[in-house]
């Protein structure tokens, strides 16, 4: 999460979004670094980690530390060094530089924080290294206007079929409304009357219309998150895509590695699955990416015709049990297969 990273008095390393990030744990008590120990890709660029306040999730973790992908390896430790031999090293020799321990605060003497370097951008690929490569505006658009339309078009387009929420807002623009933006073109957030995107957030719903809503915020402790969107809306549901879309778009392209998120069933999610379909042939331990359980989920609540708007089922007596919800109410389709999930290893 950014707000555990701690920066050189050099500044903010700069990268682009889906650059490739080494993440190394920092200790206060012995001035030292010990790291790498996990390695991702970079959910926004360091411009928008650094106006969005440094909030929320900033980097995607594709290998940590004694995985399995370690285990293929030669399965070291991870090294520890003292902080100023550290950013020697990750200088190339040059001159020390001290870690700014007033941005870690007094946390920094209790806890471990977090110390992200980026590592040989320049040698990534043009189209993972740069994310969006948004440089001019198109003329003569409305800033408003355009920004109401990539919204609309992200959430129809490239909004993830199982997005768990809360969903911080800064991932949310990093992620997905960027994705939208057409080659060529960018959102000049100082050029809207919004001036910041969750200020355009709290306000979108007041021109929603008939549909009532798009999108519900939640702040919290000055953090804010998304729990919701009303993807039946008429203006989403008839959304113009902005560029073309790639049909191949999410799927893994030849000599790449796909991570992907998976559960392994315990006899108590196994017996919850099997309530839901009695038929399906499934056995404990075997291995179910998170997709396959929303599947299962969804079509129960399509059978049982208990689908509501907004992504919404209504509790039957079967579901109530699961949820531990004995009172019927509507819940977000995905707060079921969360449940689920959460009783999966």
């Amino acid at each position: 999460m950014l707000p555990g990273v701690i920066s050189a008095e050099s500044g903010f390393p700069k990268f682009a979004f889906g650059a490739a990030i080494c993440i190394s744990i920092f200790s206060g008590k012995k001035n030292t670094i010990q790291g790498p120990v996990a390695v991702g890709k970079a959910l926004m660029s360091s411009e928008e980690m650094i106006k969005c306040g440094m909030k929320g999730k900033g980097v995607q973790i594709l290998h940590i530390l004694q995985d399995e992908l370690w285990t293929f390896g030669r399965k070291e430790a991870a090294p520890s060094l003292d902080v100023d031999k550290y950013l020697k090293n990750a200088n190339g020799g040059k001159e020390e530089e001290k870690v700014d321990r007033n941005e870690a605060g007094d946390v920094a003497e209790a806890l471990d924080e977090v110390h992200i370097e980026n590592e040989d951008m320049e040698e990534l690929p043009p189209e993972e290294s740069t994310g969006n490569q948004s440089e001019v505006e198109a003329p003569e658009v409305d800033p408003d206007e355009f920004l109401r339309k990539v919204f609309l078009c992200a959430l129809r387009f490239h909004l993830p079929k199982d997005q768990k929420f809360p969903m911080d807002v800064g991932q949310f623009y990093a992620t997905v409304i960027l994705k939208a933006v057409p080659e060529g073109q960018k959102i000049d957030m100082k050029k809207t009357k919004y001036k910041k995107f969750s200020t355009f957030l709290n306000q979108v719903n007041e021109s929603a219309g008939e549909g009532g809503w798009f999108v519900k915020v939640v702040s919290k402790k000055n953090i804010d998150s998304i729990t919701e969107f009303n993807l039946s809306h008429p203006e989403i549901v008839n959304a113009e895509a902005l560029k073309d879309q790639d049909p191949e778009e999410g799927k893994t392209k030849s000599g790449k590695v796909k991570i992907a998120e998976c559960f392994t069933l315990t006899e108590a999610s196994l017996q919850d699955l099997k309530i839901l379909h009695p038929s399906v042939q499934l056995k404990k331990g075997e291995v179910l990416h998170q997709n396959q359980v929303s599947d299962l989920v969804k079509d129960y609540v399509n059978a049982k015709n208990l689908s509501k708007p907004g992504n919404k089922a209504e509790l039957d007596d079967t579901l109530q049990s699961i949820m531990k919800l004995f009172t019927p109410v509507t819940i977000p389709i995905n707060e079921i297969s969360q449940k689920l999930m959460s009783r999966m290893t």
